[in-house]
């Protein structure tokens, strides 16, 4: 399985309908060449109650078309959906025109923080502004230096002073100690009827982050969709 870090949201997502929620984290390349994607929402809250079966605060459900997603669930169960994509743009517009000093600089996240804050307009909304810019940054930054160094989940060795860690795996699967695939599937749904789904792996947030789900992936190829569940590690 061809494993590649970082995709663009448009190689994963059909249209921009969740820009700003979901992160894209890692495609994963299976045989004959289709491709299914580990995706998170980290750092955008859910409601406790979905009106729709294709994602609720467990699980997301997504169609695979042209190996990109495609959503039809129920996007208000993202607290925020109203404005996260505006404040998504702001951020990511900031970190792309000054990623040269956020590379260099380290800024803890208070740092952070208060620079940014000056730019973002006045939510009004049920939004958790101070988590969403945190996870924001992790990713961001570790997706920076990851395509400038090569180095894989560094945020909290540059930022939180944590001493250097082993490498990660941007995946792990069930041949790692660290996936057991019958004890997620056990913390979910069972009302989930998961009998043609394979599951594909896993990521962890911490790695991608700095805390939050883990990414549990599962792939049904009779019908081209994927199950993601959210396990926090």
């Amino acid at each position: 399985m061809e494993l590649r870090l970082y995709p663009k949201f448009e190689e994963v997502f059909s249209d921009d309908t969740l820009e700003g929620i979901f992160y894209p984290l890692c495609t994963a390349v299976l045989p004959l060449g289709k491709q299914v994607h580990f995706v998170s929402h980290n750092g955008v809250w859910t409601a406790d109650e979905s009106s729709s079966d294709q994602n609720t605060s467990d699980y997301y459900r997504f169609k695979l078309i042209d190996n990109k997603y495609t959503f039809s669930g129920d996007i208000s169960i993202y607290q925020g959906y109203e404005v996260v994509g505006q404040i998504h743009k702001i951020l990511e517009v900031d970190f792309k025109t000054n990623e040269d000093h956020y590379f260099k600089a380290k800024l803890a996240l208070d740092e952070y923080t208060d620079k940014v804050m000056t730019l973002l307009p006045e939510i009004d909304a049920d939004f958790d502004l101070d988590t969403y810019i945190e996870f924001f940054y992790a990713y961001s930054l570790n997706k920076l230096v990851y395509q400038r160094t090569g180095q894989f989940a560094k945020y909290r060795q540059l930022i939180d002073g944590f001493a250097k860690a082993d490498p990660s795996p941007y995946v792990y699967n069930q041949t790692d100690e660290d996936f057991d695939a019958a004890l997620y599937q056990g913390d979910f749904d069972s009302s989930l009827d998961l009998t043609n789904y394979a599951p594909i792996g896993m990521t962890i947030g911490c790695e991608f982050f700095t805390d939050g789900n883990d990414c549990v992936l599962y792939y049904n190829e009779s019908d081209d969709t994927v199950i993601c569940f959210n396990a926090y590690s």
